[in-house]
């Protein structure tokens, strides 16, 4: 009985810690979509020219003057933006490091040189030191969704003997 309340205890922990993250996650996002929108409301005049054929269309751009819906349309892009580039950099970046530390064994490889083998040992642990912190990243965030790590449930403890026929024994609480 124990067991299965510890169990949901870490699991409602685990639950709290995510609602938790995303709390803090939802309040960012508003904080970075408020900052945007009073960044838009009070830009000047763009010096934004477009001439086709010898004939002006737009003479500058008033982006503090565009409409409400507009601005929003607008904002809510440059988070969508946003969201992407940090999703797409850290995989950027270790496929560029992936990328660097192939080429260095394979020129390691055909050249078979010391010093070459020097700079792709030391170019290695530089990738170990930039991609570990995202492996850890990922670790824990499956940690966090799934809840832990299960641990191995203790036997049930036996029950007393029950006393000998004509004698009194005491119920403990």
């Amino acid at each position: 009985m124990t067991a299965v309340v510890s169990v949901h205890a870490r699991r409602g922990a685990a639950l709290a810690g995510l609602l938790l993250a995303l709390l803090l996650v939802a309040a960012l996002g508003l904080a970075l979509w408020a900052g945007l929108e009073q960044l838009l409301a009070h830009w000047g005049d763009v010096p934004l020219n477009i001439t086709i054929d010898g004939e002006p269309v737009a003479q500058g751009l008033q982006l503090g003057a565009i409409d409400a819906g507009t601005r929003l349309a607008l904002v809510i892009g440059l988070l969508v933006l946003l969201l992407l580039l940090a999703l797409v950099l850290p995989v950027l970046l270790v496929l560029l490091v992936a990328a660097v530390l192939a080429a260095l064994l394979l020129s390691a490889a055909v050249a078979v040189g010391a010093p070459v083998i020097v700079v792709g040992a030391v170019m290695l642990g530089l990738g170990i030191v930039v991609v570990l912190p995202v492996l850890l990243l990922a670790r824990l965030l499956r940690r966090l969704l799934r809840g832990g790590r299960p641990r191995a449930d203790t036997p049930p403890a036996l029950p007393a003997p029950p006393a000998p026929h004509g004698a009194s024994a005491t119920i403990k609480p």
